[in-house]
């Protein structure tokens, strides 16, 4: 039983844009042995690998609070990560094994909205004075366990499998 998301986002200087295909626990081992049927979800996903010779390194885990509000100007979502953790993997399976902490004690706040900041976002910003600053669990993860990640910059790309 369970499901995984293989997620890629693309990342340009205000806008994220994710493509999300959910999958059975199951259905992982395909990512290690290349074999998917041709009709199988996640295809685009194991082509991509494939063309990047991209393989796993890291397993990211935290805990996740997501509120969502609708205003004005439409829906809105905030999330609040804590209790992130990095653990170095070799293969396509999810590990027991919570690894290391990272990031702590800091949280990962994320507010999500289109077109203009919500009030309620807003308020929050001015009573906590909180300012926006690069955040990202997988760079984060890559560092505790010992990986060098490419700068941002130098890549607008990420891949990554999420259960």
């Amino acid at each position: 039983g369970g499901f995984a998301f293989l997620e890629r986002k693309l990342r340009r200087p205000r806008l994220v844009a994710k493509r999300r295909t959910k999958v059975d626990l199951e259905a992982l081992a395909v990512l290690e042995n290349g074999q998917a049927p041709a009709d199988w979800a996640g295809q685009w996903f194991l082509r991509r690998l494939e063309a990047r010779g991209l393989r796993p390194t890291c397993q990211v885990s935290y805990h996740r609070t997501a509120r969502g509000v609708i205003d004005d100007g439409g829906p809105a979502r905030l999330t609040l990560d804590d209790s992130i953790r990095a653990h170095a993997i070799d293969g396509v399976r999810f590990s027991d094994d919570l690894g290391v902490s990272i990031a702590e004690p800091r949280l990962i706040l994320e507010l999500k909205f289109r077109g203009y900041l919500p009030a309620a976002f807003k308020r929050l910003i001015e009573e906590f004075a909180l300012s926006p600053s690069p955040a990202s669990k997988y760079r984060y993860g890559m560092a505790a366990i010992g990986h060098t990640v490419a700068d941002p910059a130098d890549s607008a790309r990420a891949s990554g499998v999420h259960a």
